[in-house]
Formats: structure tokens, C-alpha cells, sequence
């Protein structure tokens, strides 16, 4: 019988981790932004195309809109994720060797770490540039411990599966007495 030695669990964040890999992070959630605004116009399009120019007046086409305003509230959580960079965050919530890589890479790119981020404050606080190590770490604690990732993953799991029904409902509903505007008229 062999004894095995814990290892610690690698931080969340490590020194490997660069500024390349931040910035690739900011691209990529800003592109998921730019996503979802992108869905939420499609579902207001289609929206209008069936309402006003097919003129069809089915409640069935109110899954669109509330679709479409589903899509805007996963900008929420994109902006949530974005607010606070993982250095920052590892920087106030990782282990210690974590602490330390993260507080060194701070300190090299100081200037667009802090510019990417959005940290409510009140209107006597320093900008967060002037800020040291610890009133940097007490500014972070206050933004909260709420895993914003996870959540969005979750949120982007539940999206999918929505939109996948809302697209198949409408496509395949064949109301059985469409109201036209011709209609109405007649």
C-alpha cells in the first residue's frame, strides 16, 4: 500500500497565464456581447416580418419578442464577466502563490488591466490606477464572490436550449385561423 502525498490544487490563476491570454478573454467576451445584441435584433427583425409585413397575428409570435429580450439579458451577464478581469480577481480571491502572479502581472500592465475594468465606487474614491495592493484587493472584495462564469455559463446552457425550441416552435406552428390585417379589414 502506497501513501500518497496531497498535491495542492493549481490555483485559479498562475504566472503561465499572460497578458495575451487576458486580452484574448476580453476579445472573446466582448464578441459573445456582440452576439447576443446581434440575436436580439434577429428576433425583432423576424418579429416585424411576421407582424407587419406577413401580417400574421398569432400569439405564437410573442415567443419572439420575449426571446429577444431573454438575448438582451445575457449582455447582463457578459458585462458582469467582463467588469473584473481574473488577475484582479485571482488577485483578491486565489491562493497565495496565485496572489503574488497575479499582483505581478498587475504591475506590468497596470494601465490596461485597470482600464478594462468596471468597479463601482462611490464619487470620493481614488481611481483605481492610484490605488495600492490592498486598497486594489478591498475594491475587488466589495465587487462580491459570485462565480459571474459560471453563471454565464449556465445561463448560455439554458439559451441555447431556448433558442433552439423558439426557432422549431415558430417554424413548425401552422395556426389554424391566421388573423391578416386584409382580414380584419373585410
Amino acid at each position: 500500500m502506497t501513501s500518497q502525498a496531497t498535491t495542492p490544487r493549481p490555483p485559479a490563476f498562475t504566472a503561465a497565464t499572460s497578458i495575451e491570454a487576458v486580452r484574448r478573454d476580453h476579445k472573446r467576451l466582448l464578441l459573445l456581447e456582440r452576439l447576443l445584441l446581434l440575436t436580439s435584433l434577429a428576433f425583432l427583425g423576424w418579429l416585424c416580418l411576421e407582424v407587419f409585413i406577413r401580417e400574421r397575428r398569432d400569439t405564437i409570435y410573442l415567443l419572439l419578442s420575449i426571446y429577444g429580450s431573454f438575448s438582451g439579458i445575457g449582455r447582463f451577464f457578459v458585462w458582469k464577466v467582463r467588469a473584473v478581469p481574473a488577475p484582479l480577481l485571482t488577485l483578491a480571491h486565489g491562493s497565495a502563490p496565485a496572489r503574488e502572479a497575479s499582483w505581478r502581472l498587475v504591475n506590468e500592465h497596470r494601465d490596461e488591466l485597470l482600464a478594462m475594468t468596471h468597479l463601482p465606487g462611490s464619487i470620493n474614491e481614488p481611481a483605481l490606477g492610484t490605488l495600492g495592493r490592498g486598497a486594489l484587493v478591498e475594491r475587488i472584495e466589495r465587487h462580491g464572490t459570485t462565480n459571474w462564469s459560471r453563471a454565464l455559463r449556465v445561463f448560455l446552457a439554458v439559451w441555447l436550449i431556448g433558442l433552439t425550441a423558439v426557432v422549431i416552435a415558430v417554424l413548425l406552428h401552422t395556426p389554424e385561423s391566421v388573423v391578416t390585417m386584409r382580414s380584419i379589414r373585410s
